[in-house]
């Protein structure tokens, strides 16, 4: 179901992510698409275009930025299926994730879904940096797939994110 999605298929993904995140947390369109055709941001997909994910490839870990899964399947295990697909592409390697700390109904269902898929919670948290020409204030979490994080691997992660990911120092 999962695979790498081709240049033909980037118009109606980035659609697919218009509708399910804020803004303030999606990067512009022409931004993902030079990250894409640059191949330092993979995204992979459903071919009909209802599930996608950003993810990032690096030494040690790899970073899923952005996942979402047309409304219509939201709820029918899905999400559960191509995360485990995710999983079993990077075997051998930590795999993290960013989540607000649960405030609202919603938020409490999105750290419930990743723990159900084996991802733990970790304490640590930092704002997240601005994706547009907008300030945020939201506070994430990284959540990582079976073990959790100690300080050390965290802050290792982080500056990556940071510098590559965010392409900003903090």
């Amino acid at each position: 179901m999962l695979n790498l999605i081709n240049k033909n298929q980037f118009d109606s993904i980035y659609e697919l992510f218009e509708s399910s995140f804020p803004a303030c947390e999606l990067r512009e369109k022409e931004k993902v698409k030079e990250l894409f055709e640059n191949g330092q941001l993979k995204i992979y997909g459903s071919s009909d275009s209802l599930v996608a994910m950003y993810v990032w490839e690096f030494e040690k870990f790899v970073y899923l930025e952005n996942f979402a899964v047309s409304s219509k399947y939201r709820g029918q295990g899905i999400g559960g299926k191509v995360l485990l697909e995710l999983i079993h592409f990077f075997p051998s390697k930590t795999i993290v994730l960013e989540v607000e700390k649960p405030y609202d109904d919603m938020s409490t269902r999105r750290v419930g879904f990743y723990q159900r898929s084996g991802f733990v919670w970790n304490e640590f948290a930092y704002k997240l940096p601005p994706l547009r020409d907008v300030e945020t204030d939201v506070d994430l979490h990284v959540m990582s797939y079976k073990n959790q994080l100690n300080q050390e691997d965290f802050n290792e992660i982080k500056e990556v994110l940071f510098k590559d990911v965010y392409m900003c120092r903090r």
